[in-house]
């Protein structure tokens, strides 16, 4: 085996010349430094993942029952992608849009408000329809407190 067929396949075979073994170590450098690190598409709010699903649940039928509400930074992120959705599929209106909604949100009231108040307001508009104000640190943890309010 050559030294160039050393430093391709990154393996070690005996004895070899101090080039090909400095090249095997550059080789394993670039292959570490190209290494992308995938996230996850979602946070995860330092819970488990029925703890979270459940706390999201709980945040979107508040927001949609009193319009504005009160959390922190990261929990409202994470809230505003569910809530934008489910205001997308109430826009559609049908049945099975209604459906999928019911399996999302707790409250059979808040579906139907939903459905006749929220949705018909954002007829026109395409995606955008919740607002974050950052309120300020948090006085026990000093956690970003912010308002998660409907358009």
């Amino acid at each position: 085996m050559q030294e160039s067929q050393i430093a391709r396949s990154g393996t070690y075979i005996g004895y070899v010349s101090t080039g090909a073994n400095w090249l095997i170590k550059q080789q394993a450098k670039k292959t570490s430094q190209e290494r992308r690190i995938v996230m996850p598409g979602y946070r995860k709010l330092g819970r488990p993942t029925a703890h979270r699903k459940a706390m999201l649940r709980n945040i979107v039928t508040d927001l949609f029952r009193e319009g504005r509400i009160s959390t922190t930074d990261c929990r409202a992120k994470e809230a505003r992608r569910e809530a934008e959705k489910l205001i997308t599929l109430a826009k559609r209106g049908d049945l099975h849009a209604r459906r999928q909604v019911l399996a999302y949100v707790y409250d059979e009231d808040v579906v139907t408000k939903l459905f006749d108040e929220i949705a018909p307001k954002y007829s026109e508009r395409n995606g955008g329809y919740t607002r974050i104000l950052k309120l300020g640190p948090r006085q026990g943890d000093c956690a970003e407190v912010v308002f998660l309010e409907l358009v």
